[in-house]
């Protein structure tokens, strides 16, 4: 606790004593920008949109933190009211919680097209690779409005490349501890107007632990063709594999249990410009995911989802643009436990970000998803951004949010601990709210805070059927969860770039006022960057407070201690647009668990080389 409360009267300090410089960078317009408003992204309305002038809470994971991090997890973790539960090194499973809400409430895209399973509802972040991405767009807080089922927490939108230049080929190697290595291929240009994006990777590591070894190989692409100006064909595909241990917890180990998985996709898109102030998108998308894991006995499944959208845009001279969608969903599943199982889901939704006054954008939506299993659901929303005089903004939102069933919950077989499945099973529900405040100045100073609370109602929790004596999914549960994230990004100097985001949290189960598991009240993370010549010097710390878990051999509620676990970065600039890198993560050796049961790796190091021709 002493590190963290230095760590906070460091950040206060630093913020103070740059004020006098930002008001002279202000003056005579010599700040360079540590962070731009200006970019522009699409998650917050389904259009191209900067950033300041999102309706929600929307965070940008840039291409840089893209470009070192090993997967979408790693990438995540330091935005502020989210939670990246790791069960060990790479590879091991990783599942987010936006704002205290269950993982399954978590929406997580790529190019817009939903990725979570129909099997289990989740997405394990540690098999997300980041080759060909460009960036990640985070918005927290409810988007069913937008985005149908599972966006009760938020939404984690991948994006992929889509423009080139001239010919590019990048090849990045990184080597560490447990004998990790990490290769990654690139190839990107354009030809008139054909632009190309390829990338690959493999990755593999011996594991901190017995059985956690980990193979993967990964392969994507996008092909864009701009046929008529604004309008574009888009080609996109990847293949993703890997072998992986599994070594469950400590105390009760796996040294034989495996898991294979298998996936691949391809995405067609068309943009059309019918006019300067119409647009209208059409894509067709099709996976297919096969995951085998070997234990005493084998679980096999393939998964196979179909995606049809089109959505028209509108906009009425900048001030009313009107958006229109329809979706067509259709989810097969085929395992050997529950069996061969389909649903389909059709979708509709409109919107309406109306600018008015010049300072106040106001940004209602709303949509119907009519389910083969849970039937229909209208979830609406409204969003209000409000720019005040010299960089500060008020932004506020109340919507509503589902999370649908999966299909183990629906249809898991009667097994001999007499647990099984219900078809009846409702979605999840919740009414959630936020509000915020933030400050930018001259692009060296950006701070915020926002109020959160999301009421879920129809929780489903496995309890026992008082009909039947057998435990079974029930929409029995109600939670809240609210709080508070705060987040600085500043440049005292030239030199030097902070970044301090915490985040108060309270989540409870009001049924029975118990905490949820792995929601820790406080969580802070802190960075450093300074640049000097060819050098950069990155230095990162993350602080968990106490959490309650559930042990996972006893299945008695435990308190997982405090930690804070810092890690260091150096890079080289050997060229235009090539660096050496070196690192260490877990600088002081901290033994410590993120999931009861499930050591993470003591102190680790790593190097490695990125090149571009």
């Amino acid at each position: 606790m002493k590190k963290l409360l230095l760590l906070a009267l460091v950040s206060v300090f630093t913020v103070l004593s740059a004020g006098e410089a930002l008001k002279e960078a202000e003056k005579d317009g010599s700040a360079d920008k540590v962070f731009s408003l200006d970019e522009v992204v699409v998650t917050g309305t389904k259009a191209e949109k900067y950033l300041r002038d999102e309706p929600g809470s929307v965070e940008l994971v840039t291409h840089d933190t893209v470009k070192a991090s090993s997967n979408a997890g790693e990438a995540a973790a330091s935005v502020s009211g989210v939670d990246v539960g790791r069960n060990g090194a790479l590879g091991q499973t990783q599942n987010m919680l936006i704002r205290g809400v269950a993982s399954e409430g978590t929406l997580i895209l790529l190019d817009g097209i939903p990725l979570n399973g129909s099997y289990s509802g989740l997405v394990d972040f540690s098999s997300l690779a980041l080759d060909n991405i460009e960036r990640i767009e985070i918005m927290k807080g409810p988007a069913s409005s937008l985005y149908g089922a599972n966006a009760v927490g938020g939404v984690v939108n991948l994006i992929t490349k889509s423009k080139a230049g001239k010919p590019e080929f990048t090849l990045g190697e990184k080597y560490g501890s447990f004998n990790t290595h990490d290769l990654n291929l690139g190839l990107s240009g354009k030809l008139e107007l054909l632009s190309v994006n390829i990338g690959g990777s493999y990755k593999h590591t011996d594991g901190a632990r017995p059985n956690s070894a980990f193979d993967a190989y990964n392969v994507n692409g996008k092909i864009s063709y701009e046929f008529i100006k604004g309008s574009t064909l888009a080609l996109n595909g990847g293949y993703y594999s890997d072998k992986v241990g599994s070594p469950g917890p400590s105390g009760a180990a796996s040294p034989t249990d495996r898991q294979e998985d298998l996936r691949y996709f391809g995405n067609i898109e068309t943009s059309l410009a019918l006019t300067e102030d119409m647009n209208f998108k059409i894509n067709l998308y099709a996976g297919s995911t096969n995951q085998n894991f070997y234990s005493a006995s084998a679980t096999t499944s393939t998964e196979i989802n179909y995606d049809l959208n089109a959505q028209y845009s509108y906009d009425l001279a900048g001030i009313n643009v009107i958006t229109l969608g329809a979706r067509y969903r259709n989810n097969r599943l085929n395992q050997n436990l529950i069996g061969q199982k389909e649903s389909t889901t059709k979708s509709i939704f409109a919107q309406d970000v109306l600018d008015m006054l010049g300072n106040m954008i106001f940004t209602p939506s709303i949509r119907l998803d009519s389910d083969s299993g849970y039937g229909d659901t209208w979830n609406p929303q409204a969003a209000l951004v409000y720019n005040l005089e010299d960089g500060l903004q008020l932004k506020g939102s109340i919507g509503t949010s589902f999370r649908a069933p999966n299909f183990s919950e629906l249809y898991w077989p009667l097994d001999s601990w007499g647990d099984v499945g219900n078809p009846a099973l409702k979605p999840e529900k919740a009414t959630s709210y936020d509000f915020g405040i933030s400050y930018e100045a001259a692009g060296t100073l950006f701070a915020r805070a926002t109020y959160f609370q999301n009421n879920i109602t129809d929780m489903i929790q496995w309890s026992l059927d008082p009909s039947t004596f057998l435990f079974t999914p029930l929409n029995v549960g109600n939670a809240v969860t609210y709080g508070v994230e705060t987040e600085i990004k500043l440049r005292p100097a030239p030199i030097a770039e902070l970044t301090f985001n915490y985040t108060w949290l309270s989540a409870k189960d009001t049924g029975t006022g118990k905490e949820l598991y792995y929601r820790p009240k406080n969580k802070v993370n802190a960075g450093l960057k300074f640049k000097a010549s060819i050098f950069t010097l990155d230095l990162n710390a993350e602080y968990y407070d106490i959490r309650t878990g559930n042990d996972a051999l006893t299945y008695l509620d435990v308190n997982l201690p405090a930690v804070i676990v810092s890690s260091a970065r150096i890079a080289a600039k050997l060229a235009e647009a090539s660096e050496l890198f070196a690192g260490v993560s877990n600088l002081e050796d901290v033994r410590y668990e993120l999931r009861s049961g499930y050591p993470m790796p003591g102190r680790t190091y790593y190097c490695g080389v990125n090149y571009k021709f």
